[in-house]
């Protein structure tokens, strides 16, 4: 599994690696402080998950997602941010298969990409078939 992370903040970036590495070492974690640098890993490197926060220096998150979302559907797309709940559009539109609001358990990040991923490789369906995102609130990290 490889996962894209875009973040303007380097210690939440560090934070996630290395506990997705701890937890899953056979996974690949690439990342990115911009939108635009990220979008560039994106185009260069196949991935299975995309995770974004919502507020990004010159272009939001939403708008990475969409991009990522038209780009290629199959990417697992997650929004994390200190916001309440995500941009309604993101939802009604399927752009987002999971948000979770800061802080959070980044154990239940690797579970929630675990089980959309087997859920995508065992039973592939059409992107407008595709459930609400995932909404995850954990207070612990």
């Amino acid at each position: 599994m490889k996962i894209l992370l875009i973040d303007d903040d380097p210690m939440i970036l560090d934070l996630l690696t290395l506990t997705i590495n701890r937890h899953r070492p056979s996974w690949k974690v690439l990342s990115s402080l911009h939108p635009i640098q990220g979008l560039e890993l994106l185009r260069r490197s196949k991935v299975d998950a995309v995770i974004s926060d919502l507020e990004l220096p010159g272009m939001y998150g939403s708008a990475v997602l969409r991009r990522v979302r038209k780009a290629s559907p199959e990417i697992i797309t997650i929004m994390h941010s200190s916001v309440d709940a995500p941009p309604e559009d993101l939802i009604e539109g399927n752009i987002i298969d999971a948000f979770f609001k800061k802080p959070y358990s980044i154990v239940s990040l690797i579970e929630e990409i675990e089980t959309l991923h087997t859920e995508r490789r065992c039973a592939p369906r059409f992107l407008s078939e595709y459930s609400k995102p995932t909404m995850l609130s954990i207070k612990n990290l």
